[in-house]
């Protein structure tokens, strides 16, 4: 499918405002529960654990798509919370394929999600890799704890 380039610049322009976000975010934090393991290694795990990384992935009956295996309301939830309107038609959707910008998405979300006040002390990884899996609340569930198991052995073999 070949783009416009009205969806190239929209692409591009909002891409830089994310990417903008993540660096005001702080996002290269080297906090972590593993010494020696950065905020990027949990990111590097996570799309492992999901896809092994492959950006064409497709699981859950259709729902969850990429090397982060995203759902269209989590990208939805990005949006909102970047201040970012849809656009028109589905490209931000097709982020989800993007290697760069999925990444981009799931540092949002975990940023958003995973902090201090929400839950009540400093995030770990455990934290972070299970509100990416279960949603805002996923730190709590009893259902992400086989998930940040898997994530965190990738972690153990990577460091």
């Amino acid at each position: 499918m070949k783009k416009s380039r009205t969806d190239i610049i929209i692409s591009g322009i909002i891409t830089i405002m994310l990417v903008t976000l993540v660096v005001v975010m702080g996002i290269h934090s080297n906090k972590s529960i593993l010494p020696a393991l950065t905020f990027e290694d949990l990111l590097d795990a996570i799309e492992w654990v999901e896809s092994k990384g492959d950006a064409n992935a497709v699981g859950d009956d259709g729902r969850a798509v990429g090397a982060y295996q995203l759902w269209k309301i989590y990208v939805d939830d990005v949006l909102r919370i970047a201040k970012l309107g849809g656009g028109e038609g589905d490209h931000p959707y097709r982020w989800r394929q993007n290697k760069i910008m999925s990444r981009i998405m799931v540092m949002v979300y975990i940023r958003h999600y995973a902090t201090e006040k929400r839950v009540g002390r400093e995030p770990t990884f455990e934290d972070m890799a299970r509100i990416h899996n279960g949603g805002p609340n996923g730190y709590k569930k009893q259902s992400t704890k086989k998930y940040w198991e898997k994530v965190k052995k990738v972690l153990n073999e990577r460091s």
